[in-house]
């Protein structure tokens, strides 16, 4: 016996497989040399990479994209030296979530 709850979120998680692109190679690399440039400016940002991206879907079958605030993630290692790093990432993160579309 399936639960609605269950069936829903199958349903939700496939749709949401189908609207998202497959990232380039350049992409994710460009990805994870922002990581390591974090994290050699201060070894605890490891805390916070990779970052995640979590997509949720509310009642009226809108979805959201939520993420950790890169400046919050920058005052919370004390990391001064990377700011250029910083403002890539958040444009990095609001390229991807253009990508998500409605259905």
């Amino acid at each position: 016996m399936h639960s609605s709850f269950f069936t829903s979120r199958r349903g939700f998680v496939r749709s949401l497989c189908a609207t998202l692109p497959v990232f380039s190679f350049d992409q994710l690399a460009a990805a994870t040399t922002l990581g390591i440039q974090f994290i050699t400016s201060n070894p605890n940002a490891g805390l916070d990479w990779p970052v995640r991206l979590l997509l949720t879907q509310d009642d009226n079958g809108d979805v959201w994209a939520v993420w950790t605030d890169f400046e919050w993630i920058a005052k919370r290692h004390n990391i001064q030296d990377r700011v250029a790093q910083f403002k890539m990432a958040t444009m990095v993160v609001g390229s991807i979530i253009s990508t998500i579309t409605a259905k």
